[in-house]
């Protein structure tokens, strides 16, 4: 459980750091309230939606390991969001840093599996 608890806290720190990078190098906003806001109620409420199946499948199918659920949620939620941005925000780029946020989940996810944290 510690090495779980150290992996992800590490993992968060190297998020911060690598998209306030990604912002600086890609001339995005780097405000916090804008990023927030969703496009649309539907947009919201999927989102949410994402947030409490992800839950709801963490609790009852404790059998399946937990690195699978955090690909499909990965997967799916990140998907989502890029397609939204996509579609509505095309101007602001912030599609290319959740690409680029995908792929660093992606590679996170697997260096837990390889080094045994889930």
């Amino acid at each position: 459980m510690l090495k779980t608890i150290i992996f992800l806290t590490i993992f968060v720190v190297i998020a911060h750091f690598f998209e306030k990078y990604l912002r600086r190098k890609m001339g995005l906003e780097t405000d916090t309230e804008k990023l927030k806001e969703s496009v649309s109620k539907r947009h919201k409420w999927v989102s949410n939606s994402f947030y409490i199946i992800f839950i709801a499948t963490f609790i009852f199918f404790d059998q399946l390991a937990i690195w699978v659920m955090l690909v499909a949620y990965c997967i799916c939620y990140q998907g989502y969001k890029i397609f939204m941005e996509w579609k509505f925000e095309k101007a602001s780029r912030e599609y290319l840093l959740s690409i680029a946020f995908l792929g660093y989940y992606g590679l996170c996810i697997l260096l837990g599996v390889i080094v045994d944290v889930f």
